[in-house]
């Protein structure tokens, strides 16, 4: 998986900050994004080792996935 690739997300993530549902549960599964970064170092090449370090984004929206969670498209 590398930046610029197009995914799926394959299982089901319960996320509470989608811009159309705001502060209810809305499912991502099966929703198709582009990932934007993924995060493995911080400032001046410090190792980071993120808790979701995939970000993915959808339209306008961000949000941070494992790499388990996601397939290509």
């Amino acid at each position: 998986m590398q930046p610029g690739d197009r995914v799926r997300v394959r299982k089901s993530v319960i996320v509470y900050s989608h811009p159309k549902h705001r502060s209810k549960p809305f499912d991502m599964h099966g929703q198709e994004g582009e990932v934007k970064e993924i995060i493995s170092a911080w400032k001046e090449g410090e190792p980071l080792s993120a808790t979701l370090p995939v970000v993915v984004v959808f339209g306008r929206t961000r949000f941070h996935f494992h790499a388990d969670e996601l397939e290509p498209c």
